[in-house]
Order: structure tokens, then C-alpha cells, then sequence
């Protein structure tokens, strides 16, 4: 009876996502009607102005004659994808999915125009472990928790909100479902059948990039979570005195950095403890603790003297600036020790619930900071929410002073560190020169390369700046970073080939930039397109000269945290002023973008020319040979 019941729900489920294809293709063919005639106007438009714009510029009449072989990559996909349809009020809603912070916004309407919806009720399974994989899901609201299976045992290793997806490891590695996604709620998701999913996210394709998830998905979910018990109530008495004078702040402090059980906290917590603890006056032979009772509370001496017995036996004296009691806050066990006021003394004294509390809270709105930090490191934008949560689970943050050393060139390197504030510099040792070879900022990270290769660091990281970074030790890296292995090698392998320039020491005088205005500019063509943007070329229409005009997204910039980069980047290229630079001349700014009027350089690719310099030299070679020989 049960099976049946199940074929039944399975049957009408199946009926419910066909229709809602029917549906979703119609209104794809009506926006395909409408795209293409708008392309036939487009077109038209685009014909007049490439003849007019033969008589003003040499330059831009490429644009109309350029032939297929000679586009750059990123022409060469924008041609292929201009007959296909696009929705624009879905690309503009795939902004908020880091994973597709890298495309444009173009390319987002594409990708919009390809997704389709469907709806899943509470409780009903989206993809089933075990089962052949034909789709690809971005959650558009709702939630989902991920299951797998192993000898008999289920588990969960995930939850998936708004903006995650799922389902691509199926379709690249052409493998069957690693494990089951269900609906936690009603939820919509929009998604790609494997053929779109290979025509435009596939190799060599739109500019999206996915982790590895193997590493992580066969973990149980371990992800931080509230504590909810009732036992955070304090044992301060009602009139406790918590005002303290600074030379008592100042000695509480160093007496719980000289604590083990203290010294690892985070400053915030060691504040926090504290501002919680009260006074407590202890008269001479009065006991502050009896061994075998249990204890809740531990004391810091502000003044007077203790003696300490253990079976009646002294052992030991506590004075000003020391600790007693501490295990306390660790354990419900009895005390192992008798403390003996031997004169009038103060002590300040701090219960374990309020200690547990403290941690724990802060604990908790740091590890909730970490998160939404790691949404902005561009590193992490493949990963889904619930792994970025268990990497701010392994972070550790640590404070360094400007000018101090991170890590040497030639140790061995067990850690990775990402930038949480400040900024930090990494350099190298070539004889006696040094040689500065990058600065990161907030949400840049290094130290991966002796780490990936197993191998001694091959340049030396200091603080720039007083700053903060996050680091993750190799074990930590090994398992949780894993899946962007193939990402991090890339950056590796490019700052490995990138030409490293010294540090100047004189400055040249920034250059005055032009009176341009931007409504003075004339779209002609797309010249490429990077990381966080695309150059267009454009033609003042007053002076008829040609210019490059890169445009950078807001939204990425602030999602990636290179704010500093760009404006970097722009003091920079204010400096430069040789033939062989590329020269900046304005720049520009709109609600969505930052724009860089540059100097144009329609050459191509440098490469291609070196390319066939060498091809050509070969030739000139064995012409040699034979007229020698």
C-alpha cells in the first residue's frame, strides 16, 4: 500500500515540473520572438553607425570588419550567446549568488533566459542519492538540508538557504547523486537541464567556477549552534561591585594573560570577563575554597596573601596578580585543594556560568562576523553557505603590529592566513635586493603556496599595517579547502610567471587627468572582459579620439573587498607616463559602476604576436640552413 502511495506522489510530482517546463519554454519562445526583433533593430542601428564611423576614426572601423578568427575569446562567446534568449529581471536577482559574481551583467540575463522554476513542498526530495543527475539548482527562497547515507546510517552534512546551489557535481563528473537534498520548507528553485548546463557553464564557457565538494560532503555537519540550556544564570550576589579602577583593570588583565586557561582568549573575551567580575573581601582565616566541595567560582588577588592545602598539607601560597579556582570554570568537580585567607584580603571573583556565557556568546557573534566575511573573499564564492560555516569554524585570528614578521622566506610553512583587516605585504630575497611581490588587503590570503606543494615558504609576509588576519593550519586546509585546490594552484602558477618589480623609492608627480565628460563617450564595440569588469571601445564624439573604457562592478568590488585594490590601481596609473604604459586619462562613476577612461591598445593579445615571431624565426632558420648548406 505504502509503495503505491509513493508511485502515486512520484507520478504527480513528475506531471507538476513537466507542466511547469511547458510553461517556462513558451514564455522562453516569446522572449526569443522578442530578442531577435530587437537584434534585427540593434543590427540596423549597428550598420549606420559603423558607416558613419569609417569616416571618423580609422581605428574603429574594425569593429565591422573583424572576422571571426580574429575576436577575442570573450567576443567569441558574446557572438555565440547574442541569438540565445535573455532575461534580464532574473539576472538581475542571480547578483546576490556569489558563484556568478564574475559574469556580467549580460551574461546573467543569458544565464536568466536559460533557468527554469519549480516548486518543491516541504519534506519532498529535489535530488535523491543513488539517482542519475540531470539538472543543476540555485535555490531562489526557501531552504533545503542535504543527506547521505552510509552502511545504513543517514546523516545530515548540510543546509542550503537562498543563493546556494547544488547538483553540478552529477553533471560535471557525469556520476550519480553523492546524496539527497530536501525541502525544509515550500521552496522554488531555478535550474538547468544538463545539455544547458554544458552549453553554458561547461568548459571554456561563462567564467564560473566550481569547487570540488568530495572533501566535504562526506562529513557530518558539525556547523555552530546556539546554546539554548537554562544554566546561564550568575552567582553574583545582588549588591556586587563591578566598578574597578584602572590600575585594577590593568592588573586583572595581566593576571589572565599569565593563565593558561585564559591566555588563548580573544582580547574581546578577556574584557568581557572582566567587566563581569565582582569584589569579594576575604577576612584572615576565613577558607575561600574546601577541598571535596564542588565550586562554580574562580578568583584573581587584587591584595592580601592565601595558603594552599591539599589533605591538610601546605603546599603552596597565592598573592597579588594570581589565580585560584580556575578549574571551576571547566568542570562541575569537587575542589582539589583547601585556599586559606592568612591576612585580610580582595579578591575578584567570576562564577562559570558567566564565563560559559561570555565565551559562547561572543564566540558565536565572532564565528556569525567570519561568516559574513567569507561571503566577500573571492577565493570562497564557489563554496555554498554551509561550507564557508565550517571554515569559520577552524579559523583562528591573530594580531600583528606593523612591521612584524608573519612568516620567513625559507621556513617551513604549516598555515594559510586570510586578511581580516590591515593590510599585509609579501616579499623575496633574490641575493641582497628585496623585492616586493604583492600586497593584500582585507579578504586576500597567502600563504597557500607551501602548503599545495609541501614545500618552504618562498617569500617573506609582514604587516604593512597593524592588522588582523584569519589562519588555518594545514589540517584544516587540507580538509575543508580541498575543493578549491585547482583555484588556488591557478594563483600559484600566475604569480610564478608574473614579472616582479622592485620597490620604487621616489615618486613620479601624478599626472592631471582630462575634462572628458562621460556623456561625450560613444559605445562602439566590447574589447574584452576580466575578472571584475569589461572594456568597451569608445570615441569622444568631440575630439573623434578613440579610448578604452573599462567598467568595474560596484557590487563585486565590495563583495570581494578589493575596495582598496581599485583605488590602488587608480593612484597608480596617475604615476605612470611612459610609451610603454598604458596611460589613464579619466574616470567615472554610476550607481552599479566605477569606469577607467584608458589609453586604447587594439594590437591583440601579446602573446599572439611573440607567437608568431617565434614561428616566423623557425622559418627563417632553415631558409638558412638551406642556402648555407
Amino acid at each position: 500500500m505504502g509503495n503505491k502511495i509513493s508511485a502515486r506522489k512520484k507520478k504527480k510530482q513528475e506531471k507538476k515540473l513537466l507542466k511547469e517546463q511547458q510553461e517556462a519554454s513558451n514564455q522562453q519562445q516569446q522572449q526569443q520572438s522578442s530578442s531577435t526583433t530587437n537584434t534585427t533593430t540593434n543590427n540596423n542601428n549597428s550598420n549606420n553607425m559603423s558607416s558613419s564611423s569609417t569616416t571618423t576614426t580609422s581605428s574603429s572601423s574594425t569593429s565591422s570588419s573583424t572576422t571571426t578568427s580574429e575576436l577575442t575569446p570573450q567576443q567569441q562567446l558574446e557572438q555565440r550567446l547574442q541569438h540565445l534568449p535573455r532575461n534580464e529581471n532574473i539576472g538581475n536577482l542571480l547578483r546576490n549568488v556569489p558563484l556568478l559574481s564574475n559574469l556580467n551583467d549580460f551574461e546573467r540575463s543569458v544565464l536568466g533566459g536559460a533557468l527554469k522554476e519549480a516548486s518543491f513542498d516541504r519534506g519532498e526530495n529535489i535530488v535523491t542519492q543513488g539517482e542519475d543527475g540531470h539538472a543543476f539548482y540555485i535555490i531562489k527562497n526557501g531552504s533545503c538540508t542535504v543527506r547521505r547515507s552510509d552502511h545504513g546510517e543517514t546523516f545530515e552534512i548540510a543546509r542550503l538557504k537562498e543563493g546556494d546551489f547544488f547538483g553540478e557535481a552529477a553533471l560535471l563528473n557525469d556520476s550519480k547523486r553523492g546524496a539527497t537534498v530536501v525541502a525544509d520548507v515550500d521552496t522554488r528553485c531555478y535550474f538547468l537541464e544538463r545539455q544547458q548546463f554544458n552549453d553554458l557553464l561547461g568548459s571554456d564557457k561563462l567564467n564560473v567556477k566550481f569547487a570540488k565538494r568530495q572533501a566535504i560532503s562526506a562529513e557530518k555537519m558539525t556547523v555552530f549552534q546556539s546554546n539554548n540550556n537554562n544554566n546561564n544564570r550568575s552567582l553574583a550576589p545582588a549588591n556586587a561591585v563591578r566598578e574597578k579602577t584602572p590600575e585594577t583593570i590593568n592588573l586583572l588583565q595581566a593576571a589572565l594573560a599569565e593563565n593558561v586557561l585564559f591566555r588563548e582568549l580573544q582580547p574581546e573575551h578577556r574584557n568581557k570577563i572582566i567587566a563581569e567580575m565582582w569584589k569579594s573581601d576575604v577576612k584572615a582565616g576565613v577558607r575561600a575554597i574546601t577541598q571535596g566541595e564542588l565550586g562554580d567560582l574562580v578568583y584573581i588577588i587584587e591584595s592580601g596573601l592565601f595558603y594552599v592545602y591539599v589533605n591538610q598539607k601546605f603546599v603552596a601560597t597565592r598573592g597579588t596578580g594570581q589565580v585560584f579556582g580556575e578549574l571551576a570554570l571547566m568542570y562541575n568537580s569537587p575542589r582539589a585543594a583547601t585556599v586559606l585567607a592568612a591576612q585580610n584580603s580582595t579578591v575578584w571573583v567570576i562564577d562559570r556560568f558567566s564565563y560559559r556565557r561570555i565565551v559562547t556568546d561572543l564566540s558565536r557573534e565572532r564565528f556569525h562576523l567570519y561568516i559574513g566575511f567569507l561571503k566577500n573573499v573571492e577565493l570562497l564564492a564557489p563554496l555554498a553557505e554551509y561550507e564557508r560555516k565550517k571554515i569559520a569554524e577552524a579559523l583562528e585570528e591573530v594580531n600583528f603590529n606593523a612591521g612584524e614578521v608573519i612568516f620567513r622566506q625559507g621556513e617551513e610553512g604549516d598555515t594559510m592566513y586570510i586578511v581580516y583587516s590591515g593590510e599585509v605585504q609579501v616579499s623575496k630575497l633574490t641575493g641582497e635586493e628585496e623585492t616586493v611581490l604583492a600586497t593584500y588587503t582585507a579578504g586576500g590570503y597567502f600563504g597557500e603556496r607551501a602548503l599545495l606543494k609541501n614545500e618552504a615558504r618562498a617569500a617573506t609576509a609582514r604587516a604593512k599595517t597593524n592588522c588582523q588576519v584569519l589562519k588555518i593550519d594545514r589540517n584544516a586546509f587540507s580538509l575543508l579547502l580541498g575543493p578549491l585546490e585547482e583555484i588556488m594552484l591557478k594563483k600559484v602558477s600566475s604569480e610564478e610567471n608574473n614579472v616582479v618589480v622592485p620597490v620604487q623609492k621616489k615618486q613620479a608627480p601624478v599626472r592631471q587627468l582630462l575634462d572628458i565628460p562621460f556623456s561625450q563617450l560613444k559605445h562602439y564595440a566590447t574589447l574584452g572582459k576580466g575578472s571584475f569588469g569589461y572594456v568597451s571601445l569608445v570615441v569622444d564624439e568631440k575630439t573623434k579620439t578613440t579610448y578604452a573604457l573599462k567598467a568595474v562592478s560596484k557590487t563585486q568590488i565590495v563583495q570581494t573587498g578589493q575596495q582598496g585594490h581599485v583605488m590602488s590601481e587608480k593612484r597608480a596609473m596617475m604615476l605612470f607616463e611612459h610609451p610603454f604604459l598604458i596611460k589613464l586619462f579619466q574616470t567615472y562613476k554610476d550607481d552599479q559602476r566605477l569606469f577607467f577612461l584608458l589609453e586604447p591598445v587594439l594590437g591583440g593579445e601579446l602573446f599572439t604576436i611573440l607567437r608568431e615571431l617565434i614561428v616566423l624565426m623557425k622559418i627563417l632558420h632553415v631558409f638558412m640552413l638551406l642556402v648555407l648548406y
